[in-house]
């Protein structure tokens, strides 16, 4: 037993159950010592609620009944939907995209850069003026990149510019004014020294390529055989159960 409230009683089963997944060492101590007091001072107000006649009051009684229900059917649904898993091919994904390309215009600029960050201003500067002179952007990289890695991700393919160099406002804003070719100022921030050139921009309302909306069409057609599948289970719900509607409500 870790604590006890009157008779109601918590156990390292209860603890276990209730476990996150992954946690130790300090943190876990911490995480006792708060789940216990958080269960004390649930059990104190819950005995409090049942002496004062709580749980005899209808309006009470209800709202529990509604919580259980609301419950059991997410639990129930939940089940069901990990038992119908839904398959989608990549010609039919495609097909959906193809036939609904107006509703997947961009809502944001979709940029393609080149970036890298430096230890020095004077690498910085020197990075800078190889990428005015049109020199490869991969000796470039080699060359002048604290973190290559993030510099050859962030110079993959097109990103929507929201996400892109974000904790920075100075980069931020500067992405949205620089032009194709175009290499940015360098800019100080976090102790590293940066450097963006605009490559290609597409603009709010272009329409997008297939990979950038490859997922959101998954999510979307998910959702519709999803809802598709449910629409069925309650007719055939309604064929198995009797169902009786008033015809008329008088209040």
């Amino acid at each position: 037993m870790l604590a006890r409230v009157g008779e109601a009683r918590l156990t390292l089963a209860d603890l276990r159950r209730d476990w996150p997944e992954g946690l130790t060492g300090p943190d876990s101590v911490r995480y006792v010592a708060a789940y216990v007091e958080q269960w004390i001072q649930q059990e104190l107000l819950y005995q409090a609620a049942r002496e004062a006649g709580m749980l005899d009051s209808l309006s009470v009684r209800r709202r529990i009944q509604a919580a259980e229900r609301a419950i059991a059917v997410g639990a129930f649904l939940s089940r069901w939907a990990a038992q119908q898993p839904v398959a989608l091919s990549e010609e039919e994904m495609r097909a959906y995209f193809e036939a609904h390309r107006d509703e997947f215009r961009l809502s944001e600029d979709y940029v393609q850069i080149r970036y890298l960050a430096t230890f020095t201003r004077q690498a910085a500067e020197e990075a800078r003026r190889a990428l005015l002179a049109g020199r490869p952007w991969p000796e470039v990289v080699h060359q002048y990149a604290a973190d290559t890695a993030v510099a050859g991700m962030l110079s993959r393919g097109f990103h929507p510019i929201s996400r892109l160099l974000q904790p920075s406002e100075s980069l931020n804003r500067l992405l949205g004014v620089l032009r194709p070719g175009e290499v940015s100022p360098v800019v100080e921030w976090n102790g590293l020294y940066h450097v963006v050139q605009l490559v290609e921009r597409r603009p709010v309302g272009s329409l997008p390529e297939w990979e950038w909306v490859r997922q959101e069409v998954r999510q979307r057609l998910e959702i519709m055989r999803r809802k598709q599948r449910l629409e069925e289970l309650v007719q055939q719900l309604r064929r198995r159960i009797p169902v009786e509607v008033a015809d008329t409500v008088q209040f």
